[in-house]
């Protein structure tokens, strides 16, 4: 996706994945006019290690994302989950695995926002206590699989 803008790709994908891609900084930019893939379902961003908290908040404006995948996106963070969360209800599916910078604070706004999510991955997620897992556990009704494993 190196030589590969946003606008080029099909307007009519449900889903993208982008796993191992070296997106260039500010790829996502394009995405803030909402014309830009307004069916996309799912965004599989697996070791995307350009991502970062800028990114997300253009990804806020796919409103119809169901699934959306950081895992070992390093530069995610606290502040990038709290856009995700606050824009993206329609959420079902979050991975937020190998992402070391998120922190109970991210899974504040992950409890508070997303009330329908039913898939969290927070594999390896070293900064979440369990205060951040107990701010999930009365908001998230919905949740039927957690992942929360420390390797």
């Amino acid at each position: 996706m190196r030589n590969i803008s946003a606008q080029c790709l099909p307007r009519n994908l449900k889903s993208l994945l982008l796993d191992h891609s070296i997106v260039p900084l500010g790829w996502f930019e394009g995405l803030q006019c909402e014309t830009f893939f307004p069916n996309l379902l799912q965004l599989i961003l697996t070791y995307c290690t350009r991502v970062e908290n800028s990114d997300l908040r253009s990804i806020t404006k796919l409103k119809k994302l169901e699934n959306l995948n950081f895992s070992y996106c390093y530069r995610v963070g606290d502040e990038g989950i709290e856009h995700i969360a606050r824009n993206l209800s329609n959420l079902k599916v979050l991975n937020l695995s190998n992402c070391p910078k998120i922190t109970d604070l991210g899974l504040h706004h992950t409890g508070r926002h997303l009330i329908g999510l039913k898939r969290l991955n927070l594999l390896s997620s070293w900064r979440i206590a369990d205060a951040g897992i107990l701010s999930l556990v009365h908001s998230l009704t919905e949740l039927e699989y957690l992942n929360h494993t420390r390797r």
